[in-house]
C-alpha cells in the first residue's frame, strides 16, 4: 500500500490517538511530526539525526533507495538495535516522488512464564502486529469515509473492522496475561469509590451494548465503596466479565456490589444455561474454553484468567457459580482509607476507538449481527 501527498492530513489526525508510537519523515528520514506515543517513548527522534540513529545498525543510504522505488520495510530499530523493538516504514509517494515517509514503531519486552509448558511469549508477536493494525484501522476508516456509495459494502466495511477489534482484544489480553504470569506487571492504586467506577463503566458500557440488544442493570450500595485498585486493570477485569456474559448468557446482564466482612465483592450474572460443576471448577485456568454448543463457540480461554490474576493482584479472589446462569464474582479488600480520589475514566470511554472499553466490546457487534 503507498500513500499519496494528498493524505497526510488525514494519516496525521488518525495516528494521533493511537496507542502506538507513529512518526513522519521527510525523504531524507529528518523528522516531519509524531504523535504523543512516539514522543514519550523516543524522546531523541527530535535529535539531529534522531531516525538514522534509532535505525542502527541499518544504513540510512540503503532504506532512502528502498523507499525510493515504494518499497515498503520492517526493521529492528532502538538503540542498540532490539529484536523486540520493530519499525514500519511506508513511502509517501507525490507523482511517483518519495515526498515523505511514515513510521510505525512497536515494542515488546520478554516476560518470563510460570507454566513454561502451557504458555509462549506472546509481547513480541503483539508488538509486531500491533503497527500493520494500526495501518488497517487507519485504512479502514478513510475507506469508509471516501468510498462512493455501493462501490464497497458497508457489511463488509464492518466485518473487516470488527475482525481487526478481535485481535487487538485478543493481543491485550494475551500480553496482560503474560506479563501477570511473569510478574512484570506495573499498577497504579488510587483509592476511590468502587460503586461509582462500576456505574461509570456500566454507563458507558450500555450505550455500546444497547445497539446489539443487551440489557444492562447495575446495583451498587449508596455509601461510598473505598477500596485501592488500579482503574486500567480493573477496567481490563470488567470487560473481560461483561463479554464473557454477552457471549454465553442471555440479554440479561446484571452488575451487582456489595460489601461483607470488609471485603468489597463484585458479581456479574447472567441469564444463560449456566456451567456444570465440573467446567465451573476449571473456568479461570489459563486457555481453558468450553461451550455448550461446541468448540467453535468456545473463546480462548485467556478472559477469566486474566480477571483472577486481576483480583490476585488487589489482594482478593475469583470466584464462579453456574448453577443457575452464570456468576462470576471478584472480591476485593475494602480500604482503611475513607479520602477518596477520582480514578481516571480514559479506559472506560465509550468514544475512545482503541480504549479498553471500546476495543473489549465491539468486536460482540459483527457476531451478534450474524446470529441475527
Amino acid at each position: 500500500m503507498l500513500l499519496t501527498k494528498e493524505k497526510e492530513t488525514s494519516w496525521q489526525e488518525l495516528l494521533s490517538p493511537l496507542p502506538i508510537p507513529a512518526a513522519q519523515a521527510d525523504e531524507h528520514l529528518s523528522l516531519l511530526w509524531e504523535n504523543q506515543e512516539a514522543d514519550r517513548r523516543f524522546p531523541y527522534l527530535r535529535l539531529k539525526d534522531g531516525i538514522p540513529t534509532l535505525l542502527s545498525p541499518n544504513q540510512p543510504a540503503y532504506i532512502i533507495k528502498a523507499l525510493t522505488k515504494g518499497d515498503q520495510l520492517s526493521l529492528p530499530c532502538g538503540h542498540p538495535a532490539s529484536p523486540s523493538c520493530t519499525v514500519h516504514l511506508i513511502p509517501m509517494l507525490e507523482e511517483g516522488r518519495l515526498s515523505s515517509v511514515l513510521l510505525l514503531f512497536s515494542e515488546g519486552w520478554p516476560a518470563a512464564c510460570s507454566l513454561p509448558e502451557r504458555l509462549f511469549d506472546p509481547q513480541p508477536l503483539s508488538a509486531r502486529l500491533r503497527a500493520p493494525l494500526a495501518v488497517c484501522f487507519s485504512a479502514l476508516h478513510l475507506m469508509g469515509r471516501e468510498s462512493e456509495e455501493g462501490q464497497i459494502s458497508t457489511y463488509c466495511l464492518s466485518a473487516a473492522e470488527n475482525s481487526c477489534y478481535s485481535l487487538l482484544r485478543e493481543l491485550t489480553n494475551l500480553n496482560a496475561l503474560s506479563s501477570y504470569l511473569g510478574g512484570h506487571v506495573i499498577e497504579s492504586f488510587v483509592c476511590a469509590d468502587l460503586g461509582r467506577y462500576v456505574s461509570s463503566f456500566c454507563q458507558a458500557a450500555g450505550r455500546l451494548l444497547r445497539p446489539m440488544g443487551y440489557q444492562l442493570s447495575v446495583h451498587v450500595p449508596a455509601k461510598p465503596v473505598c477500596v485501592s485498585f488500579d482503574p486500567d486493570s480493573v477496567s481490563m477485569a470488567l470487560v473481560n466479565l461483561l463479554d464473557n456474559a454477552c457471549r454465553y448468557g442471555g440479554d440479561q446482564i446484571r452488575f451487582s456490589l456489595h460489601v461483607r466482612d470488609a471485603m468489597a465483592f463484585l458479581t456479574v450474572s447472567d441469564d444463560g444455561p449456566g456451567l456444570s460443576p465440573l467446567h465451573t471448577a476449571r473456568i479461570f485456568e489459563p486457555f481453558y474454553s468450553y461451550h455448550p454448543d461446541g468448540v467453535d463457540h468456545s473463546g480462548s480461554g485467556v478472559g477469566l484468567a486474566l480477571v483472577k490474576l486481576i483480583a490476585l493482584s488487589h489482594g482478593g479472589a475469583a470466584l464462579a457459580d453456574g448453577s443457575d446462569g452464570m456468576r462470576v464474582s471478584v472480591r476485593m479488600p475494602l480500604s482503611g482509607d475513607q479520602t477518596t480520589s477520582q480514578p481516571s475514566v480514559a479506559s472506560i470511554d465509550p468514544h475512545n476507538r482503541f480504549s479498553t472499553l471500546y476495543v473489549g466490546l465491539t468486536c460482540l457487534h459483527h457476531g451478534r449481527r450474524e446470529e441475527n
